[in-house]
């Protein structure tokens, strides 16, 4: 059975790298849009871990907000 991993910030840096990754280790990725307009489809697909790699870099109190609070 494949692990099955949910992640944000699938569209930097970081996250395009470990995706890269992670496809070469087999897992099942599902990707948290920034709106997260796909929460349903997040609870059906049961992820066995969720790594958090999204950031708002261009504003500080929105970079705060959003990772820190």
């Amino acid at each position: 059975m494949r692990n099955k991993i949910a992640i944000t910030g699938h569209t930097g840096f970081i996250g395009k790298n470990l995706i890269n990754r992670l496809t070469k280790l087999n897992f099942e990725i599902f990707f948290i849009d920034k709106n997260l307009e796909n929460l349903r489809e997040l609870i059906e697909f049961d992820p066995d871990y969720i790594c958090h790699m999204g950031a708002e870099i261009y504003d500080d109190n929105k970079m705060f907000d959003s990772n820190v609070v």
